[in-house]
């Protein structure tokens, strides 16, 4: 029961996230369903008992420590700060309901499987958005839209990646064509270098010999330029036509690079508008009072509640654009909370690792490496690009593909024997 509960959760978030951009119903009404973990949570308890560790999630108890202190410390109604960061919290007990749930390995593979289908059907659903619908880049649809779309393509690519490594059948390669579909669509920029570099990431890691080295470059000399020139053309604001298909002019690439992200550039207003300026502000601001740099400045900055409909205007006033993953959170709740879920998404690296490392099954060797580029992609990348953690459709399928390692790291550390998940 508990597979069909995920699955029918992620399947009906999908169909409705995209319905309130366009009005078909509101923020509201979709945000009704971000309480179903909550229930599947308590009906796991009633049926299984509390089978949750704490230790398990005492990171994320600390961290709502951190809120109730950051509360109390710049005098803000805790309400306040709980709404601003619902859409943290409440996906997150998805991971707490499967935390609280007994799985087979079985079933294991099973959900990651079906994220893997999931993955692949944004292809169609990236033609039907981009070439029918025509609709641009932020515009939801499926997992496709908004700042996660960027994240959604690298991991993508990493299972592409992993599935061409680790099986050594060169038709996996052709779902860089699906790539590249979601990324046209998407309108993402910075995946123009972000997917050479992921391309670069999964090499190193499957570097074993020099034959393998050799093919590796021979592929990354082939491939990446192909990718770089496609996405460029492809994106108005990288050619100097602006327009779909525009030119490849690489000066000009390099040219916006360098202007979108100088630490001068501003946008209307003087307002701050792209990450390194707004980043340097945030630390400037948190480096000023060391109550501020362990705590922020409360969380009602940069998100809309039920109680307070409009954004703080001190921070609107200086900022256009640019907050990330770190900065999202620091800025409000302080440094140590970035941290924590910084730290909690780099740890999938060694658990993917240990999969990797340790199994001899093809399918959960491929799901251990693309783990780890997976989780390089959910740390560095979010934390320096947007906060994707808190875009309940996200990452409730993040949380689903990730949970598998915590589980079968659990089996080989109870059986040391490497056989133990093969």
């Amino acid at each position: 029961m508990k597979l069909k509960l995920i699955k029918f959760y992620l399947i009906a978030l999908m169909l409705f996230a995209w319905m309130p951009r366009i009005g078909i119903i509101s923020e509201t009404q979709f945000s009704v369903l971000l309480f179903f973990p909550i229930l599947f949570f308590l009906i796991s308890v009633s049926k299984n008992g509390f089978l949750l560790r704490l230790k398990k999630i005492r990171w994320f108890l600390f961290f709502l420590l951190i809120v109730l202190i950051s509360s109390l410390y710049n005098n803000i109604d805790l309400v306040v700060m709980l709404l601003n960061i619902r859409w943290l919290i409440l996906p997150f007990f998805l991971m707490i309901f499967m935390l609280n749930s007994k799985f087979t390995l079985n079933q294991l593979k099973s959900l990651v499987k079906f994220i893997y289908f999931i993955a692949l059907i944004q292809i169609p659903i990236a033609i039907i958005k981009y070439f029918i619908l025509d609709w641009d880049g932020e515009w939801p649809l499926g997992l496709i839209g908004y700042s996660y779309s960027t994240l959604l393509i690298l991991m993508f690519f990493s299972g592409v990646m992993s599935y061409f490594f680790i099986t050594k059948k060169y038709k996996y390669l052709l779902l860089i064509l699906g790539v590249l579909i979601i990324a046209i669509s998407s309108g993402k920029r910075a995946v123009v270098f972000l997917i050479p570099l992921f391309f670069i990431i999964s090499n190193i890691l499957n570097m074993s010999s020099l034959k393998a080295i050799f093919k590796s470059v021979f592929l990354f000399v082939i491939i990446s330029p192909m990718i770089i020139y496609v996405l460029v053309r492809t994106a108005p604001s990288l050619n100097p036509e602006r327009k779909v298909w525009g030119t490849f002019d690489i000066d000009y690439v390099i040219n916006y690079s360098e202007v979108y992200t100088s630490s001068t550039r501003v946008g209307e207003q003087n307002k701050l508008s792209n990450r390194s300026t707004t980043t340097s502000y945030v630390f400037e601001k948190l480096l000023a009072n060391p109550g501020n740099f362990l705590f922020g400045y409360g969380g009602d900055k940069f998100s809309k509640t039920i109680k307070g409909k409009n954004k703080s205007s001190n921070e609107v006033a200086k900022i256009e654009y640019g907050i990330n993953g770190f900065t999202w959170l620091a800025y409000q709740f302080g440094v140590i909370s970035s941290i924590l879920w910084f730290v909690f998404f780099i740890k999938f690296y060694f658990k993917g690792k240990k999969i990797f490392r340790y199994t001899n099954n093809t399918f959960w060797k491929v799901y251990g490496q693309t783990i780890m580029l997976s989780s390089i992609g959910l740390s560095f990348v979010q934390f320096f690009y947007a906060p994707d953690y808190k875009n309940p459709l996200f990452i409730s399928y993040v949380y689903v593909f990730l949970f598998p390692t915590i589980i079968i790291n659990e089996i080989y550390n109870n059986d040391k024997s490497k056989e133990a998940f093969n």
